[in-house]
């Protein structure tokens, strides 16, 4: 789960020219803790320019994939402007969208395309980035500090604002790093328990257990508990949260605490319905995709407001039963903030078709 949680998504998928990497087996991806111990410098920034898909892999490039950074605070360290190259383009056609923040246990989903560091970047978006001194990196690049290059740890991940989640962690790690300091919060809330699970991460190297996670794609992100399949929440462009469930229809309620969110049986619309066909990355090559049931949630905006504030234990019932329960950590944070932009924009009258590119 840790990480690398790409789900390739039929009709989304689309290859980009990219450079396969290879790790020495027992390889283990750095914990967000140990990236903040190993970084040289650490800056929120804003994405300035970004060079276009079709330059990704040009060998007469003068420099590769060269992105640019407007820095805005740096959390570590300090460095001119100029020296701040990140390795990436612009997303190809099926690939853009919105901008797409992971949780904490996630890196961005174009570190799974091939290169496994982070490729697609968009001009004006904020990220937490983390530069080093490596001397392989200097002979591809020509610049002697460098984003930091294990292969899909979160060396630069997107952001919504300067007070993001990411943003927070990475300044207790800092601080905690420095000796005793600030305690965690006490409080029950999205944040505070997932900075506390990726410190239990790092101390443990153990999956926590009973957790929502979630994959943002620029246009969808889809959440279920780790190790209950079946049933799940979806949001795609244009369309307002549901919840998609195996199996036949029934009574469907989602609770957080004490607030309760009744669901409605839906017809889905054609990007949905191509969502909801699907095959489970488990599934043998030519076996059916499960009966789904698609339902709309009652009141959309309650469900968003409390998934970003509430830090409890979510749960789905159907008929009554719980079928979905987990601690929400970042991952229903994460999936409401994207859901409510998704929202905003236009819905696509048919599936993207991965063949256009």
């Amino acid at each position: 789960m840790r990480a690398l949680v790409f789900w390739l998504i039929g009709s989304l998928l689309f290859s980009v020219p990219a450079g396969a990497c290879s790790v020495k087996e027992g390889y283990k991806i750095p914990t967000n803790f140990e990236l903040v111990q190993k970084a040289e410098v650490i800056v929120l920034a804003r994405v300035k320019e970004v060079p276009p898909s079709s330059k990704a892999g040009d060998p007469n490039g003068a420099q590769p994939g060269l992105v640019t950074l407007e820095p805005i605070r740096f959390l570590k360290g300090s460095a001119p402007s100029e020296d701040l190259g990140l390795i990436g383009w612009e997303a190809p056609k099926n690939w853009s969208g919105l901008s797409t923040p992971t949780t904490l246990a996630q890196s961005h989903f174009s570190a799974g395309l091939g290169a496994c560091i982070r490729q697609f970047y968009a001009p004006g978006e904020l990220v937490v980035a983390m530069f080093e001194n490596d001397p392989k990196m200097a002979e591809y690049t020509g610049r002697k500090l460098n984003q930091i290059a294990s292969p899909w740890a979160r060396a630069v991940e997107t952001v919504d604002a300067p007070g993001d989640v990411w943003v927070n962690a990475v300044e207790m790690f800092l601080s905690l790093q420095k000796g005793p300091g600030d305690e965690l919060s006490k409080q029950e809330t999205p944040q505070a328990e997932a900075i506390s699970s990726e410190l239990q991460y790092f101390l443990t190297r153990t999956e926590p257990k009973g957790i929502w996670t979630s994959v943002a794609l620029p246009t969808g992100t889809i959440a279920g508990v780790h190790g209950q399949p079946g049933i799940g929440l979806q949001c795609l462009e244009g369309t307002g949260p549901t919840v998609v469930i195996d199996g036949s229809s029934g009574d469907v309620k989602i609770e957080a605490g004490d607030a309760s969110f009744n669901t409605t049986r839906a017809q889905p619309t054609p990007v949905e319905a191509a969502m909801l066909n699907v095959q489970p990355l488990t599934a043998k090559p030519d076996e059916k995709p499960p009966e789904r049931s698609l339902y709309r949630i009652s009141e959309p905006a309650k469900l968003l407001q409390a998934f970003r504030t509430y830090g409890g234990k979510v749960k789905i019932q159907k008929n009554g039963s719980v079928v979905a329960e987990g601690a929400p950590l970042d991952a229903l944070l994460r999936w409401s903030t994207l859901c409510q932009k998704l929202q905003a924009m236009p819905a696509p009258a048919t599936a993207p078709d991965a063949a256009t590119g």
